[in-house]
């Protein structure tokens, strides 16, 4: 989505004394936003398939990750719901950064 879309239009609204934020919030966002949308719902159908094959498949002795999340969900929000969710969101964080940082480098 992003590869078709035509820059001129963001480069107009800078033109026009749009700020780089006002440009990306009024004409890159819109155009873009179906693609993340899109992107989105792929990332939750793909996670909600992992987490019922984990269920399913899960044995007496074992707890995966996702089973166990969705465990302490049931119970209620616990502090430690809230450490592994921020600690699941930093990692991703930081290997999106490092794998956008060896991308540009190349």
């Amino acid at each position: 989505r992003l590869q078709g879309m035509d820059f001129d239009l963001e480069e107009a609204a800078r033109d026009l004394y749009a700020t780089g934020w006002v440009a990306f919030r009024r004409v890159t966002l819109p155009l873009i936003l179906p693609g993340v949308f899109a992107g989105a719902m792929l990332a939750f159908v793909i996670s909600m398939d992992d987490f019922i094959t984990s269920n399913l498949l899960n044995s007496g002795g074992a707890t995966t990750l996702p089973v166990y999340i969705f465990s302490l969900i049931k119970q209620g929000v616990s502090p430690q719901l809230n450490a592994i969710s921020t600690l699941i969101m930093i990692v991703s964080v930081v290997l999106a950064t490092v794998a956008f940082l060896l991308q540009r480098r190349q």
